[in-house]
C-alpha cells in the first residue's frame, strides 16, 4: 500500500492530482491519502481530510511507500519507520507555500540518501516503479527478518538539522 500525506495546514492540489493520476493507471495498487484542505476529491483512491494521530501511524505501519510533501513530520515518520520516502516539495511561485523552505529541506535529505524528490507525475511514476521492483526483488536473509534498524547517527543527522538555527 502506498500512503499519501500533504500535511493538515495548507492544500496541495499538485501532489494529489499527480498520486490520482498515477493511481488510474496502477489500480492493482491500493493507495490511501490523506489529503488536507485540497479541494481536489481523489477519484482513484480512497482518502481522509484528517487523520488522528493513530489513525496516522496505522497508515505507516501497513504501507510499503510513504509518499508526501516535504515537511519534516512526514519526514521524520519516513525515516522512523524505515519506509521509502518520495516527496514532492512545495513551491511558493505556484501558490503551495510562503517560501521555499521545503525546496531546501528535500535538497538537504536527498544530498543525505533518505528520500526520493519528485516533480510531476513522470518523476513519481519512476521513482514508485523503482521501490516496487525493490521489494519485488527482496529476500531476507536467513535469519533475518525484513525490518529497519535505524541507526543512532541517521537519527543525530536529522536532529541536528531540525535544530540548527
Amino acid at each position: 500500500m502506498i500512503f499519501l500525506s500533504v500535511g493538515t495546514q495548507l492544500p496541495f492540489e499538485r501532489l494529489v492530482k499527480t498520486v490520482d493520476a498515477w493511481a488510474a493507471e496502477n489500480t492493482e495498487t491500493k493507495i490511501f491519502g490523506q489529503i488536507g484542505k485540497t479541494q481536489y476529491k481523489p477519484k482513484h483512491f480512497s482518502f481522509s481530510k484528517r487523520l488522528t494521530p493513530r489513525q496516522y501511524s496505522e497508515h505507516i505501519n501497513n504501507c510499503s511507500i510513504i509518499v508526501g510533501h516535504a515537511g519534516m513530520g512526514t519526514i521524520i515518520s519516513g525515516v522512523d519507520s524505515g519506509k521509502p520516502l518520495v516527496l514532492m516539495p512545495r513551491h511558493e511561485s505556484l501558490g503551495e507555500h510562503r517560501n521555499n523552505h521545503q525546496i531546501a529541506t528535500a535538497d538537504h535529505f536527498r544530498r543525505l540518501g533518505l528520500v526520493t524528490i519528485i516533480e510531476d507525475k513522470e518523476e513519481f511514476d519512476q521513482a514508485v516503479k523503482a521501490i516496487l521492483e525493490q521489494y519485488k526483488n527482496a529476500k531476507p536473509m536467513a535469519g533475518q527478518d525484513d525490518s529497519s534498524s535505524i541507526s543512532p547517527q541517521l537519527i543525530a543527522t536529522i536532529s541536528q538539522f531540525i535544530n540548527r538555527k
